[in-house]
């Protein structure tokens, strides 16, 4: 028999998260970006995941794949229409690179749709989060970036000192 020698961890515990959200608003915070061709090779999807910050869902990721480039010009008018709403929500007038967009707190409407009979969480409506609400009196924009930070501090797009 082959020993494992493992330390429980009871703060890391599994939980299953394959069931859908009830439809409304969850705040979440963006944690990953990656920009990947389509299985079909002639397009470029944006990938971007969100993490709820509210309980009972906490910790819970949702996905979102927005199109980037594609033959089908509305599927990539949708695209910039999503992607621009978002910079609009964290502040950013160019987007550069995608990290730009990390640690980004907003609110997204869920929905719930059937797909191949089975229910599944599609994203309604990307919306201003509380917390920046509040934030906007106490915020500064960076001048290198564009961003909106609290002052005083450091810049969290492009590390400017504010």
């Amino acid at each position: 028999m082959k020993k494992i020698n493992y330390t429980a961890n009871e703060n890391d515990l599994y939980e299953n998260f394959n069931y859908v959200l009830p439809e409304g608003e969850y705040e979440v915070k963006i944690i990953d970006t990656d920009i990947y061709e389509n299985k079909n090779k002639n397009g470029d999807i944006l990938k971007i995941v969100y993490q709820i910050l509210i309980k009972p869902f906490t910790g819970r990721k949702i996905f979102d794949f927005i199109v980037i480039s594609h033959p089908n010009e509305m599927a990539v008018r949708i695209g910039r229409q999503k992607l621009n709403t978002l910079c609009k929500l964290a502040s950013i007038g160019q987007l550069k690179e995608t990290p730009q967009l990390h640690g980004t707190i907003i609110k997204l409407f869920l929905g719930i749709k059937e797909l191949n009979g089975e229910k599944q969480n599609f994203i309604k409506k990307y919306l201003i989060a509380t917390a920046m609400v509040k934030m906007e009196e106490k915020s500064v924009q960076c001048p290198s970036c564009g961003s909106i930070e609290i002052k005083p501090g450091v810049c969290q797009h492009c590390g400017r000192i504010l």
